[in-house]
């Protein structure tokens, strides 16, 4: 039992070895009549048909657990190393064995071996002739002359004894002369070789060879030999002859068609026999015909199954793949390929997945595979394949693996078929979008849109839909009816039931009905429509309805009546005359106030004035008349407007009379304005050109004095007390103070007539700030007052004209000096400043700090005005130049100037901001 059990799971095992598709078309050869082998290259038995395991009488399982040597008697090994070095380098080879039968009985056979290929694995196909009967026939033969003709006669194999003596001495010499391949020659040379064949000399031939060739003797088959030939006959005769004759031994197996009597061509394999005597002459020979056509009919038609197989199977799109039960591929066609990325089958043959895939993916799919051969059923899964460096070349596929089984039902492999579904899946994912963005867009609809199916259950409902009907999600109304949601009103459930049935029956839409609905205790308007929903095929699959909401519509219309009502009533208290005028001058409508202006000339009026109108709005004044005469002036407004449906004029009539006068009145005090304007303008200019002149002549006198006060300090002019040198200095002084608001003067001139021009250079502020405050050192020594500065290191650079920058520094410390009591603190520092403007590279900070008396905060505006003077100490006083002219001199620079201040008494800080470079 175990040994039927074991014998079993090897055969299995031999069919997995070879593949399921050899395997199956080794199947086939059960049905020929001659005995077949399969081995490996070590000689281990992978198939046995049924006719080789009755030759040899042993099962099919026994035989293919055995090696080639046991079923054939020993022979010398050099022998066999001989025959397998011939076999792997042409292919096939024709021998003879002794084969060992179970029982011990000796068989003479011979063996047409030919090496095939298959999963890149090399096998031996053998084809056993048993010529037990032609061994014994020849031995029969030498042992006795007298049963020679017997044995020949009833030998159940076509046996010929041919002469060849006419045919050698020519046949050599061509073969002697021939260069080439000698079928090729009598290929060339076809009369030449058909005349040698007519030589051959049929000498005898046994009953079924007549029988066979439809002949009674041999002489007739001599006579009509050449009927039974064919080109291919004659060159495979000869090609054999010539291997017999330059061998020197028997030469079996070759395959030669003939001509049958009835008109078929058979094929037949000959075995060539010397007779005996005749061994080295080669004269006479016996000719053994084996009849192989049937199964050359079945090889032929085996190729022509497995041709069409995969010629089959590359013609499909789908991929489609098969494997062994061990996972090894088997067979792949062409789409298949296509989908692994490979070129040729022959890269994957008896290779699994985890020669190709990645081990997960591997694992992955060898789990699949082990799950339909144990439990025998198909499996069916989508798969998605991505590539993470293209994902827009994303694949869908839809892979089914069924089990592969043999005529018995037995499962031997795996049949994997893999369909591409990305134009599909494409388009799922399209109508998906397009549905997405169509419920999106429905959803913004303030229209109530939904669906019903012909039962008119909700199947669709838009946000506005679900709004009305009080539902926070469409699942709460899914398959429902207006009877499940009309619950306190079934009676307008129905008559919405029957209307949306008599569309669904007549296919008759319901368009535009105004109705009043109250859905949940909340009334409104609405407009109904309702229109049938058909399918692809033309037929009524249910009802589209949009309800427009017409509510607010209708309460805006009722407001909008009472608005006019107001409106009406409000032009009646109106002083201006009001008119509405249809195209033909007909008034539909006037006010109180026009009836008192145009009591009795309205629609004379009314014409006349529409006459002159030339666009849809005008406003023009016009004359107003009583009794023929002008009372005064009138402002005519026109419009066209809508007036209860119709294209109407509104015109709005006021009496401007007053207006006129009033108007006339101020132009002319506004006239009299400019005049008095220009004079100031004039006067103004005077002054400045005054200011400028007194300046200038007053210069060169106040420099005298300074100079000439200057020598008689310096005793050039004689000796002068104390006393008279304090009065000199107090000269000096007074002179050096006016000079300055001479100069202040003169410098607010030329800004105010844009004469001030800059001369701009590098400038270093730290520079500036040591000579300005080593100038008025000793100028606060002698107030008493404190003078120091404060420079940040590496400060950047400034573009500035430096004569400025000294004058703006001369008025801020001056200043400072001036409310600066003695014992005080004037410090000037300069830092980077933290202002940030777009489009500049930054500024520098300067700022003059005092500790005098301090602004208060309503005069830290005013101080920077032109001749602003605001009192900060007792006889501290100046022009009110200084300040508004450094104001002046920073703008220039595309500064900005302030000042900072606590109070009265708590000092002051003037700063300003120069762009750096």
């Amino acid at each position: 039992m175990e040994q039927k059990k074991s014998t079993k799971n090897f055969g299995e095992k031999k069919e997995q070895e070879i593949g399921v598709e050899l395997f199956l078309e080794l199947h086939i050869l059960d049905h020929i009549n001659d005995s077949i082998l399969m081995y490996d290259l070590e000689g281990n038995i992978v198939y046995a048909n049924n006719i080789a395991c009755k030759m040899l009488g042993y099962k099919k399982e026994e035989l293919m657990l055995m090696n080639v040597d046991q079923i054939t008697l020993s022979e010398p090994e050099s022998e066999k190393k001989m025959r397998k070095k011939i076999l792997k380098e042409k292919g096939h080879l024709y021998f003879e064995v002794t084969h060992l039968h179970k029982s011990g009985k000796e068989m003479k056979a011979e063996l047409n071996t030919k090496i095939i290929k298959h999963n890149n694995k090399k096998y031996v196909l053998s084809v056993i002739h048993d010529v037990t009967n032609v061994k014994n026939t020849e031995k029969a033969l030498k042992e006795s002359e007298g049963h020679y003709h017997d044995l020949f006669e009833n030998s159940p194999t076509l046996l010929i004894e041919a002469d060849f003596s006419q045919v050698l001495a020519p046949f050599m010499k061509i073969v002697q002369n021939c260069s080439g391949d000698i079928r090729e020659y009598f290929k060339k040379h076809v009369v030449r070789g058909k005349d040698l064949f007519g030589k051959i000399r049929i000498a005898d031939c046994n009953h079924i060879t007549r029988k066979t060739f439809g002949v009674a003797s041999s002489s007739e088959l001599h006579k009509k030999k050449l009927s039974f030939i064919m080109p291919a006959t004659i060159d495979a005769v000869l090609e054999t002859l010539e291997k017999f004759i330059l061998k020197k031994k028997k030469l079996k197996g070759m395959e030669i068609p003939f001509c049958m009597p009835d008109g078929k061509e058979k094929v037949f394999l000959m075995y060539l026999i010397s007779v005996s005597g005749c061994e080295k002459t080669k004269e006479r020979v016996i000719l053994s015909l084996l009849d192989i056509t049937d199964r050359k009919k079945m090889e032929k038609a085996l190729e022509a199954e497995h041709n069409l197989l995969s010629r089959t199977m590359d013609s499909t799109p789908n991929s489609i793949v098969i494997k062994d039960m061990e996972g090894r591929f088997l067979l792949a066609n062409k789409a298949a390929l296509e989908l692994l990325g490979i070129s040729s089958f022959d890269k994957i043959m008896n290779k699994t997945d985890f020669d190709i895939f990645p081990k997960k993916e591997a694992l992955e799919y060898l789990n699949e595979d082990q799950s339909v051969i144990k439990e025998g059923r198909s499996i069916f899964r989508q798969r998605k394949i991505c590539d993470e460096k293209f994902p827009e070349k994303e694949r869908w596929y839809i892979t089914n693996k069924v089990p592969l089984r043999d005529q018995s039902g037995k499962t031997i492999g795996i049949v994997t078929i893999t369909v591409d579904i990305t134009k599909m899946k494409k388009m799922e994912f399209q109508l998906a979008k397009e549905k997405n963005l169509l419920s999106r867009v429905v959803d913004l609809i303030p229209d109530y849109i939904y669906v019903k199916d012909k039962q008119s259950r909700f199947i669709l409902a838009n946000k506005a839909c679900l709004g009305m009907l009080k539902v926070s999600s469409f699942e709460q109304l899914e398959g429902k009816t207006d009877f499940d949601i009309l619950k306190d009103d079934q009676a307008q459930a129905k008559k919405l039931f029957e209307e949306e049935q008599n569309i669904i029956k007549t296919g008759q839409p319901l368009m535009g009905v105004e109705t009043e609905h109250d859905y949940n205790g909340e009334k409104g308007w609405i407009i109904e429509n309702k229109v049938p929903l058909y399918d692809i095929s033309g037929e009524i699959e249910g009802i589209v309805g949009v309800n427009i909401n017409i509510t607010d519509s209708k309460k805006a219309y009722a407001d909008l009546e009472k608005s006019k009502k107001n409106l009406l009533n409000i032009t009646e208290i109106l002083t201006a005359a009001i008119f509405v005028v249809d195209n033909k001058g007909v008034i539909k409508f006037s006010n109180v106030a026009a009836k008192k202006m145009f009591p009795d000339c309205a629609e004379k009026f009314v014409c006349d004035e529409l006459k002159m109108m030339k666009n849809n709005i005008e406003n023009r004044e016009i004359d107003l008349f009583s009794e023929g005469r002008k009372i005064g002036v009138g402002e005519l407004y026109i419009k066209n407007i809508l007036w209860n449906g119709e294209q109407t004029y509104l015109l709005r009539i006021r009496d401007i009379t007053e207006r006129k006068i009033m108007v006339d009145e101020l132009t002319k005090k506004t006239q009299q304005l400019i005049s008095k304007n220009m004079e100031l303008q004039k006067l103004d200019k005077m002054k400045d050109e005054f200011l400028s002149n007194i300046s200038h002549e007053m210069r060169t006198p106040l420099t005298i004095i300074k100079e000439f006060a200057s020598i008689l300090s310096d005793g050039l002019a004689g000796k002068i007390t104390q006393q008279q040198k304090e009065c000199l200095g107090t000269i000096n002084e007074s002179v050096v103070n006016l000079t300055r608001i001479i100069s202040n003067i003169l410098d607010l001139s030329r800004i105010e007539a844009g004469r001030m021009e800059l001369n701009m250079k590098v400038v270093k502020i730290g520079s500036v700030i040591d000579e300005i405050t080593s100038y008025f050192s000793s100028i606060v020594d002698k107030k008493g007052i404190r003078l120091e500065s404060e420079v940040v290191k590496n400060l950047p650079p400034i573009f500035a004209d430096t004569e400025k920058l000294s004058q703006i520094f001369n008025n801020l410390i001056w200043n400072a000096i001036k409310f600066t009591p003695e014992g005080g603190l004037i410090k000037v520092s300069a830092k980077e400043s933290n202002v940030k403007i777009e489009g500049s590279r930054g500024f520098i900070e300067v700022s003059v700090l005092d500790t005098g008396e301090g602004l208060a905060k309503e005069n830290l505006q005013r101080i920077f005005e032109r001749f602003e003077q605001v009192q900060r100490m007792a006889g501290a006083r100046g022009t009110g130049l200084g300040l508004a002219i450094t104001k002046e001199l920073i703008n220039m620079h595309q500064g900005r100037i302030w000042v900072e201040s606590e109070g009265i008494g708590k000092g002051c800080v003037f700063k300003f901001i120069i762009p750096k470079l």
